[in-house]
């Protein structure tokens, strides 16, 4: 039931409930990162204390930070690995799930539609099942601890393929 008070609307009980519940799960889900920030800004000894001191006491963050870029590990060059990997991962698997999809949704061919459930059935496949076959090919045509490798591994999506001819049914003619 629904009434109007001060020209406002009041909103049912349930949507409340369901409105506080995911709140709740959205703060649960971002404790960790919250913990992971004010883990990095403490010292070492400061970081396992119960109860968790979410602002610290005795500040590191500069210290910590500097140990992290300027350490033994090589953080910056691991970090460029990481961006580069993702970025390129991400534009070939953009660019090859588009093509896909426009093959399969402007080209008129014979078996197209057999093709594409095809295309969607090895969506099935556990990605477990192919890693020793991946592992042996990627090795033997000098792939294995590459990042073209990593890039060629990630950048044909099936997922890709399968939710691009919505967008080109809908928005290219």
């Amino acid at each position: 039931m629904k009434t109007q008070a001060a020209g406002r609307r009041s909103l049912p009980l349930s949507r409340m409930v369901i409105t506080a519940l995911l709140v709740l799960f959205g703060i649960a889900f971002l404790l960790p990162f919250a913990w992971m920030l004010s883990a990095s800004l403490k010292p070492e000894v400061d970081v396992f204390n119960y109860p968790v001191e979410w602002i610290p006491k005795h500040w590191a963050a500069i210290e910590n930070y500097q140990k992290v870029w300027n350490g033994k590990a090589n953080f910056p060059l691991y970090y460029w690995n990481s961006v580069q990997v993702s970025v390129l991962t991400t534009l070939l698997s953009v660019v090859v799930s588009a093509m896909a999809a426009y093959g399969f949704t402007k080209v008129r061919f014979p078996g197209r539609n057999a093709l594409f459930l095809v295309v969607l059935a090895t969506y099935m496949i556990p990605v477990e099942a192919t890693l020793v076959p991946l592992f042996v090919i990627y090795r033997s045509i000098g792939l294995y601890d590459t990042h073209a490798g990593l890039v060629l591994l990630g950048g044909f999506s099936v997922l890709g393929t399968f939710f691009a001819p919505a967008v080109f049914r809908r928005h290219i003619r």
